[in-house]
Order: C-alpha cells, then structure tokens, then sequence
C-alpha cells in the first residue's frame, strides 16, 4: 500500500488511498485485539509503512469481512479469502459516499482456495460464531432465503421428464431437483439421473461415459496435501457423486494432471473412436443438445 500509493498519489494528486483495516489491528489506531481473518492487520506499526499516503483507515469485522467474501462467492461467482472480504467491505462503505462519477478500484489480496474448510464451511462458521443456524439445523427455507428466493422452491412432478429436469438445471444454475407430489417429496432427480440414462441409452453403442476429476491442493484443511491424499480424497469424491454411474473409468494419473492440468468450470467433451473432439461444451448442457450430439458421434462410429 505505501509504495502503490505512494506512485499512484506522484501521477494524480487527486487519488485517495484508503486503507482497509481488520477490527483489533493496531494499523488503523484501533485497540488491540485478536481477530479470525488471515494475513491481515498487525500488532505492531512496520517501519516500511508510509502513513503519509492513506488517507483514510476504515476499521471492518470479521463478521464483515467473511459475509462480504461469501456473497462475491455467491453472486459473481469469484472465490476470495478472508481480507478480500475486509477490502471489499470497506469499499461498500466508502462508496456510500461517492457519486455516480466516482471510480473506486479494490485491490483483493487473497483467493478463498485455502479457506474452504474454514469461512466457506457453514459449520466453521457456526462454530465460531458467524452464523445463527448450523448446518444440521439449516432448513430448505433456511436455503431459499439466503438464495434470495424465498417462498420458491424449484421442484419436478411425477410425470415430468427427465428432459424437463436438465433444462431446469441450465436454466437455474442447480444440480438436483426434489419430486413434490401432494406437497410432500416423494424423491429427487440429480445431474447424475441425466448421466445415467445416457450410459443406458448409448452404452449398447459404444459410449464410454469418464468421470471428471481434479487435484484441489486444499483437502488438508487449508494447506496443500501430498499426492496420495488428494488421490484418496478424489476417490470419496467419486463414490459420493458418480457412484451410481457403475464402472466408470477415471483418468487419475500424474500424466493427465500435468498434460491437462486443472478446471474449476463443468465441461462436456466428446471424443469419438478416432480421438476426435466433436464437441467441447463448458458448462451445462440441455439433454435434448447433449443426446442429439452423442447420437451423431455414435452413428458415425
């Protein structure tokens, strides 16, 4: 923050640096303290801070700090750690005063991969008290409120197809689907339900359906795991998500992870019998597209 400010302040005089500042840092002139979020604030005034440059201290809190975080995560779909959050939340409080003119640039210092186990973990969160309701007190209503729909619960009914229940998962962005028959639920239809009628209808035709699979590097609790731990933490990852699918082959090898590396995003790739991609579809993919490709790959073959 000294040295940006203090070159952004020598090219226009008219910047304002404004320094976001965790609640029991000493930074800001606050009372010492202890807080929750990680590499940030201080309990002592390092000699390579320049005052001068900031303008303005705005203090946050944790609480502030970790809900900010999770509803970037949430809505923009950007995954950032704990003093990302700090930075965001002064920011939203600072531009309380600006105008419609005003540009406000953020600098977030951190990715929130580390710390899945922790603020993005209702029950850490609950534990330390973050969070009103834990995890295994959290109701569908629970849910709906915090997905800002509440009173709107997205559901199939008896007779509705499975062709139906993909193009609700497109549409809303959601993976599963509660079967409501009289106001009860009778059962539910996942991605994986889809996955399967498509091995069923095209296994006899050669489809050979491989499961997706990734190393995280977070599954230790927030630091990077060894290989055979992440290998077996894929494994569980597998049997609780695919294990309805039978035999699927899973391409976990180094070989792969270094040729191909890693995806955050689902994708649907087909490959026909001569190692050729016909089709590369990132994200979700409606049955009807998805069976009408995989037909013509499997007419071809």
């Amino acid at each position: 923050m000294s040295g940006t400010g203090k070159y952004l302040k020598e090219r226009n005089p008219h910047i304002r640096v404004i320094g976001a500042d965790i609640e029991g840092s000493i930074l800001s002139g606050g009372a010492p303290g202890s807080w929750k979020v990680e590499g940030i604030g201080e309990d002592f005034v390092p000699s390579t801070l320049n005052a001068q440059v900031i303008d303005e201290w705005i203090r946050i809190s944790d609480a502030e700090s970790f809900f900010n975080a999770r509803r970037v995560a949430r809505e923009e779909g950007i995954m950032l750690g704990g003093s990302s959050g700090t930075a965001l939340s002064a920011a939203f409080k600072y531009a309380l005063r600006c105008t419609a003119d005003d540009l406000i640039v953020v600098l977030c210092p951190d990715t929130g991969r580390n710390y899945l186990s922790k603020m993005y973990d209702d029950l850490w969160m609950a534990q330390n008290g973050f969070m009103d309701i834990t995890p295994e007190k959290t109701t569908a209503g629970d849910l709906l409120v915090s997905l800002g729909r509440e009173g709107k619960l997205i559901y199939l009914l008896p007779g509705d197809s499975l062709r139906r229940a993909a193009d609700i998962f497109r549409e809303h962005g959601i993976s599963q689907l509660p079967v409501v028959e009289h106001g009860k639920m009778i059962g539910a239809v996942q991605e994986i339900t889809i996955v399967q009628r498509l091995q069923k209808t095209y296994g006899p035709r050669g489809l050979v359906v491989i499961a997706p699979t990734q190393h995280y590097g977070y599954v230790a609790g927030g630091i990077d795991a060894p290989r055979e731990i992440e290998t077996r933490y894929m494994a569980a990852v597998f049997s609780h998500y695919y294990g309805g699918l039978g035999p699927v082959q899973v391409p976990v090898s180094e070989e792969n992870f270094s040729n191909y590396g890693v995806s955050t995003t689902p994708t649907l790739v087909l490959i026909d019998s001569g190692g050729i991609v016909r089709l590369y579809n990132p994200g979700v993919l409606g049955w009807e597209q998805l069976s009408a490709a995989v037909a013509a790959v499997t007419r071809k073959n």
